[in-house]
Formats: C-alpha cells, sequence, structure tokens
C-alpha cells in the first residue's frame, strides 16, 4: 500500500489593501511591525518584505539628514537669527 505524498502549502500572495500610513516615526515602526508579522504569518512575500524594509532605511536617512542640518544650523551662530529649516531639496525639478 502507497501512501499519498501531500503536497506543500503554497504562499499564496493577497493583495493588501493600502492604508494611511501617519508620516511619523511611530506610524514608521507600527507599519514595520505590521509587515514583519505578515510576513512571519506567510501573508506577504519576502521581496515585498524586503522593498519594504529598504523603502524605510531611505526614509529613516533622509530624515536623520534633515537633523543633521538642523543642528548644523543651530550650532553655527543662528540664534537670534531667523532661520527656518526647510525640508532639504536633493533633485531639480
Amino acid at each position: 500500500m502507497f501512501m499519498k505524498k501531500e503536497a506543500s502549502p503554497t504562499l499564496v500572495s493577497m493583495p493588501i489593501k493600502p492604508l494611511p500610513i501617519p508620516r511619523t516615526t511611530a506610524g514608521l515602526r507600527s507599519m514595520l511591525f505590521d509587515e514583519l508579522e505578515a510576513f512571519l504569518s506567510g501573508k506577504t512575500t519576502p521581496e515585498r518584505a524586503r522593498s519594504v524594509t529598504t523603502l524605510s532605511n531611505s526614509i529613516i536617512d533622509s530624515a536623520r539628514l534633515e537633523l543633521e542640518f538642523a543642528k548644523y544650523v543651530k550650532t553655527k551662530g543662528t540664534v537670534g537669527k531667523k532661520m527656518a529649516v526647510q525640508p532639504v531639496k536633493l533633485a531639480k525639478r
């Protein structure tokens, strides 16, 4: 008598409805934990998880650059002068 071999479970990629993410570190952190849970439960692919991580790192790097610029401006004798720190322009449009 032969035993039937069961098929391996396959990962089914289901469309994920995008939700608005608060554009704060707390929102980013929450979204990353949601993505981690989805990955660990098999509801998303390694490629998607990697893409989310890469994009998140880019957002963090951008915010870090703006903070460093703000600290630089603050320490270079601008006390008492009005100087608005704006988002850094990275490319011409």
